[in-house]
């Protein structure tokens, strides 16, 4: 079920598929090569563990021009920090060749995910923010909104970026809301005042400089050819080892030292230059060859592109494309789809040439017909067997390559089609290209073949889609990317046109064909609200608005006669759907044809609303313009106020503002939208909705006021603006629940001290009598705890439970606010208090070694301690496996004998627990009595025969083999119990000692041989019916099988008598007197006469689900 769980949340998350980068950077890298950075004082600073929370001092960016190792420096550094660090590391290599270089924010999910994966409270923080949600896919703002609160419940994480200059986010401006440097601030102001560390590697561009410039403080390592000199020279060393291993080593010191002297520190020129190194030639051949070598990259690039130019037209052709798919597809491609996507043409109507394919692909394929042509500007990755090579992926060198490309005019201009039309940019014009062969596939007998059947490895992961053979192996790219590079591409490519109109052709097999694969493999593309249910009816023109075709939806409006305002079957109008997508063109023309802005979809929402949510401010501003209704809300009561708010749309926000958007309108839970921005922390629109008139102390919502939403989730500097607009800072939640108090219980400290400057109430108590301390110690927030005593919080107090701060943190295991706790009991922190009976020189030294930081009365002053049932907390660690905490109060002399209201010892508790540890560090105790029984005469190891604790168990017979004949109230032993209950392992384990308890009868007459029959498990059982026959008892009795009892692992409840447990459907009885109220009789035993713990019988009858 866990495993489901995580595959939801991170679908949910957006995680990006798995590269291999990481690991093949790491297989790069030279035995001792890039250790230098480590001790570069800029990353030492940066490493360092203890630093305080600061904003974005422990940003630390690392840059270098192209070709200075910088991957391979970043997984080294990644690896050092993975083998050192005693905090989260998460890592993301971000490259042009894969889809998340068009959104840098794929690295935060990727983080996220990271976390989740090895963190059980990040892991919980996400799945609960995921499971609150109705839709299949967190937004940019969830997931900066998530990672906060990640780094927060995770202190100390480490996150890695490589590869920020290969974002296509680049060269973007701020106001189209894809700038880098809007990502830098989000990322950074999430971290604000926390000890996380961030570390960014790419190339010194400008833009990411001046990006930089707008934070506070951050820290630079700029690499430069002396750091990297050395690393060189034993990379080209390498090189010439492998080519020239039959020249003498002078020799290959002497190549290798002219490689790295000329390199000027780039490892890519020496990897370009590999193929010059021939074995054949003679040492002043081979010192010419690199004399030759022009330096730098462009040179190097030009030489290779020259060279192509020079090949015979079919093999120069066949170059071309490579090169093209390598630099301009959506993902790298694999051998096999590569295979099949240059056999297409752009100007061939024909049929797709199957029969040009090759029979296998082998390595001899891969280097004449892939490699060769191309000389070193594309490379092969992976690490398949050959079974699997047409799997490996084909790419460019390096980014620069496409960069060199796309920057030198005279080369660019030799490319296909570049030729025909020199006022579009290349990137346009190979874009259109790349379209319109994926759709000529499309178009295919050869792509439609066998649709039912295709891709039967498909699944809901990229990487799952890509076919083994190479026939069709072409199907997915195609399918999911064609309209992506018409997105790209020239809108008046005439060509393209016609061939998207024909496949938008409801009557042509390519319509059905492409559609149903594209919704078996795209991920992406979503008609219904509820996004987990794909549609199968969605038609043409709410593809080509989603798609952003303007010229094709105007053709299916006006030639075609599409109705504008048709619906997809959940509710969506192509208006809603080109307005989410941020198509401006396409909305311009749905509205010119009539398009209805008044339309709702399967919850409520109109366009407005959703465009809202998604932020897109032209389009919102279009639909105001032509009529759209500003205050109309969905059934959940979200007006488009509200959820640009929830989004932090500020640009939304403040149009809809202007346009006289009404702040005080709460949705069906009573939130308003100044509730909802204090909420997720949205400084600048709580300051605009104030501004404009929103209530400071609106609590509509059930109490639920802007400051206790703020306060909630830990926001400062939201806080701070409420509380300078007068929030009210005592207004209770509904459970009595002040803003200090859910300060306190997330361990907000900073929100906490602004509160507690401010004058809030440290005595303040919830319904349940829990002080701001109370919630603190129970989460285990030290410095929260350490501030709310020294400002003379009561350690004391008792909730209504009779529980006080010290219980609640020994029972969760928080040995640290243990100690602090134990320091400051009856008030005063001071060490040399008044009023203690001197130390005895075992406890001074445990004093000692503990830093002096924890007190100790007398043994008679220790009953305090315990709460109104006798419960200690030293039952509690028992019984909840806090070992630390166990052993901490037994160093101080806490008493393991005292007993509660049931007569349960520690040792009890442990064993009800099931923590083997615990026990046995218990038992290590000469003195101790394992057979000591409580009220109902159970021993400890009863309760844990009951449970099905084989290992506590064991512990709990190793020296006290006697303790299995001890009986309860009722007559039970340890093995009728585990036979009852089905816990095969503790019935075999107590048969080993003794066969005799078999025969043992209850109050009732029924023995374990009864009781395995009732309790209906096969292996118990067997166990039982082969021991007994050899003890020659009578095995017929009660041949009628029961049904298994409930697990306890379930809800339910157990019989206090009979110690079955009674599944959460069926109604059980209780007794008011007995055990405090907390007594339950399973309907059985009640029938069969059965008095109760102290025979009061005061029964009721009570339904468990309640």
């Amino acid at each position: 079920m866990e495993a489901e769980t995580r595959r939801g949340l991170r679908a949910w998350l957006g995680c990006p598929p798995p590269t291999d980068l990481f690991h093949e950077a790491r297989q790069k890298r030279l035995e001792r090569t890039c250790d230098w950075v480590l001790n570069r004082h800029e990353f030492i600073e940066w490493l360092a563990p203890n630093r305080e929370p600061v904003s974005t001092e422990s940003f630390l960016w690392i840059n270098g021009p192209a070709g200075l190792g910088k991957t391979v420096l970043c997984a080294r550094i990644v690896e050092h920090l993975l083998s050192t660090s005693q905090t989260p590391v998460a890592y993301f290599f971000l490259s042009s060749d894969f889809e998340s270089r068009n959104d840098p924010y794929a690295a935060v999910r990727s983080w996220i995910h990271q976390l989740t994966s090895c963190n059980q409270v990040a892991y919980h923080l996400a799945r609960d923010k995921w499971l609150a949600q109705n839709e299949d896919f967190a937004t940019q703002i969830e997931i900066v909104d998530l990672f906060r609160e990640v780094v927060q419940v995770v202190p100390g994480a480490y996150f890695v970026l490589d590869g920020l200059d290969e974002c296509t986010w680049m060269g973007k401006g701020q106001g189209d809301g894809k700038s880098l440097q809007v990502f830098l601030n989000s990322i950074t102001r999430a971290v604000a005042n926390t000890d996380a560390h961030i570390l960014v590697v790419s190339r010194d561009e400008p833009e990411i400089r001046s990006d930089l410039m707008y934070m506070k403080e951050w820290g630079e390592l700029k690499i430069v050819r002396g750091d990297v000199q050395s690393d060189v020279a034993r990379y080209a060393r390498s090189i010439v080892d492998k080519k020239l291993f039959k020249k003498y080593n002078a020799t290959r010191e002497e190549v290798s030292r002219m490689l790295a002297d000329r390199s000027q520190g780039q490892f890519l020129w020496v990897k370009l230059h590999e193929d010059s190194l021939r074995s054949w030639k003679n040492n002043k051949q081979l010192e010419d060859a690199i004399e030759e070598i022009p330096s730098g990259l462009d040179h190097v690039y030009e030489r290779n592109w020259v060279r192509i130019s020079r090949l015979p037209e079919p093999i120069r052709d066949r170059a071309y494309s490579l090169l093209q798919w390598a630099a301009f597809s959506i993902r790298p491609l694999t051998v096999n789809e590569i295979s099949e996507a240059t056999l297409l043409k752009e100007d061939d109507d024909g049929e797709f040439p199957a029969s040009e394919l090759p029979e296998e692909i082998d390595e001899d394929y891969i280097e004449s017909e892939i490699q060769s042509p191309c000389g070193s500007l594309l490379e092969i990755r992976g690490t398949h067997s050959d079974s699997e090579l047409g799997q490996r992926t084909v790419h460019l060198t390096h980014f620069s390559v496409k960069q060199y490309f796309l920057r030198n005019t005279i080369i660019s201009t030799q490319w296909p089609l570049c030729k025909k039309n020199r006022q579009l940019s290349n990137t346009i014009l190979q874009s259109s290209r790349l379209a319109k062969l994926c759709l000529r596939y499309i178009h295919s007998e050869h792509f439609r073949y066998n649709k039912e059947t295709a891709d039967t490895i498909a699944g809901s992961n990229e990487g799952e889609n890509i076919q083994v053979s190479v026939k069709r192996s072409f199907r997915h790219y195609a399918t999911v990317s064609w309209y992506q590079h018409a997105a790209a591409g020239n809108e008046d490519d005439f060509d393209l046109h016609m061939l998207i109109k024909a496949l938008f052709d409801e009557r042509s097999p390519s319509w059905v064909a492409w559609r149903d694969m594209f919704q078996m493999y795209s991920t992406g593309i979503n008609w219904a609200i509820i996004t987990s249910i794909r549609p199968h009816d969605a038609s043409p023109i709410h593809y080509a608005a989603r798609f952003g075709l303007t010229r094709i939806t105007s053709y299916l409006i006006h030639d075609r006669k599409y109705p504008v305002n048709a619906k997809t079957p959940f509710g969506r109008t192509a208006l809603e759907i080109a307005g989410t997508a941020g198509n401006l063109r396409v909305a311009k023309v749905l509205l010119d044809a009539g398009a209805d802005t008044s339309i709702r979809n399967e919850n409520g929402s109109t366009p407005l609303i959703e465009v809202a949510l998604q932020g897109v401010l032209s389009v919102a501003e279009l639909l105001l313009e032509n009529g759209a209704d500003i205050s109309a809300a969905n059934d959940e009561g979200f007006t488009s106020l509200a959820s640009a708010c929830i989004r932090e749309h500020v640009p939304v926000v403040k149009l809809l503002l202007e346009k006289g958007a009404n702040t005080s309108v709460a949705d069906k839970d009573g939130w308003t939208p100044l509730s909802s921005a204090a909420l997720y922390g949205h400084q600048e629109i709580v300051r605009l909705l104030l501004e404009n008139g929103s209530d400071v102390s609106d609590s509509s919502n059930g109490s639920w006021t802007p400051l206790t939403a703020a306060c909630s989730q830990g926001h400062l500097e939201v806080v701070k603006l409420l509380l300078e607009k007068g929030a009210d800072i005592a207004h209770p939640y509904r459970d009595m629940r002040s803003p200090l108090h859910w300060a306190s219980v997330r361990g907000f400290n900073k929100v906490a001290e602004m509160l507690l400057e401010k004058g809030a109430d440290i005595t303040a108590t919830t319904d349940q009598g829990w002080t701001p301390l109370h919630l603190a110690a129970s989460s285990g927030h030290l410095k929260t705890v350490k501030l709310l005593l020294e400002h003379g919080a009561d350690t004391n107090r008792m909730d209504t439970s009779g529980w006080k701060p010290l219980y609640l943190a020994s029972s969760k295991g928080h040995s640290k606010v243990v100690k602090l706790l134990l320091k400051y009991v009856h008030g005063s922190g001071d060490i040399d208090r008044p009023g203690l009976a001197s130390l005895d020189p075992t406890t001074a030294a445990k004093e000692l070694e503990l830093s002096q930081l924890l007190l100790t009365e007398p043994l008679a002053e220790r009953q305090y301690l315990a709460d109104a049932t006798g419960w200690t907390p030293l039952h509690e660690a028992s019984y909840t496996g806090r070992i630390k905490v166990v052993r901490l109060l037994l160093d101080l002399g806490a008493d393991r004998w005292l007993v509660d209201a049931r007569g349960w010892t520690v040792l009890h508790a442990a064993a009800v627990g099931g923590h083997a540890a615990v026990t046995k560090l218990l038992l290590k105790d000469p003195d101790c009595k394992a057979s000591r029984t409580d009220d109902m005469r159970r021993t400890p190891l009863f309760h844990a025969a009951t449970h099905g604790f084989d290992d506590v168990a064991k512990l709990l017979t190793f020296q006290n083999q006697g303790d299995i004949h001890i009986t309860d109230k009722y007559g039970s032993t340890p093995l009728s119990a585990a036979c009852r209950n089905g816990h095969s392992s503790v019935v075999k384990h107590l048969l080993s000692l003794d066969k005799s308890t078999i025969g043992i009868r209850d109050i009732l007459g029924r023995d374990s041989i009864w009781w395995a029959r009732n309790g209906g498990d096969t292996k118990v059982i067997r166990l039982v019916v082969q021991h007994a026959s050899r003890l020659g008892l009578d095995t017929t009795e009660n041949n009628v099988l029961g049904t298994h009892a409930a697990d306890f692992a379930e809800d339910s409840v157990m019989c206090d008598m009979c110690v079955t447990c009674v599944p959460d459907h069926i109604d059980v009885w209780g007794c008011n007197l007995c055990n405090g109220g907390d007594f339950d009789i399973c309907l059985e035993c009640r029938s069969l006469g059965l008095r109760c713990q102290d025979e009061h019988d005061v029964w009721f009858l009570k339904d468990p689900r309640t």
